[in-house]
């Protein structure tokens, strides 16, 4: 019998938030610009930086780099007859745990993030720096079954991340044109301020 973690993947912000706070923070960041920035880049410049602050990176797992190690662990019974009739009161029996690490590129946060679409039964597993970290755990494991449960975690996986693709879908392109526009906009919005001092014919102090 093969038990998986239950840390579920997936399962807290909404991707259509996660792309909305992106979108709202860089255009924040190009009216928070102010004249020095000007001075020092261009708006090619200015307008890069911001969106690679900004910009989302789905993850892509490295499959040919997976693997694998090997715990003893306590499996909690959830009842007598998990593993057969028990009556010495014990509540748990003596098993294995497979860590499988899945080392992956791009920003681990979209492994916590909900696509648009979903189905009721995400994968389970944790972040663990650049690798993904999934476990599978019981009392009598087999290799077959063993590679069985990562093959149908792997296409679980696989198949959230593309989800994640679907929605993003042109928001890099939009973003850098939004950035672009709100960065052009700031710059004539501080060039107006600073005429409007100059045009007074007065000595302008810093």
């Amino acid at each position: 019998k093969v038990k998986m973690r239950e840390d579920l993947l997936f399962a807290t912000n909404r991707i259509h938030d996660v792309i909305e706070t992106h979108r709202r923070l860089a255009l924040k960041a190009a009216n928070d610009l102010n004249e020095r920035d000007f001075e020092d880049k261009s708006h090619n410049d200015l307008c890069e930086d911001i969106c690679q602050k900004y910009v989302l990176v789905i993850p892509v797992l490295n499959e040919g780099e997976i693997s694998v190690s090997q715990r003893e662990v306590d499996i909690p019974l959830r009842s007598r007859r998990d593993y057969g009739w028990r009556d010495d009161g014990h509540e748990s029996v003596r098993g294995v745990a497979i860590d499988v690490k899945i080392p992956f590129e791009g920003d681990g946060d979209f492994f916590s993030i909900q696509p648009n679409a979903h189905d009721f039964n995400p994968p389970s597993g944790h972040v663990r720096s650049n690798a993904l970290v999934i476990t599978i755990s019981g009392q009598n494991l087999t290799t077959e079954g063993i590679k069985s449960e990562i093959d149908r975690n792997l296409a679980s996986l696989n198949k959230y991340l593309s989800w994640h693709r679907e929605a993003l879908e042109g928001f890099d392109q939009s973003l850098r044109s939004a950035v672009s526009s709100a960065v052009a906009q700031r710059k004539e919005k501080l060039q107006a301020n600073s005429d409007l001092v100059s045009n007074l014919g007065y000595k302008v102090e810093n």
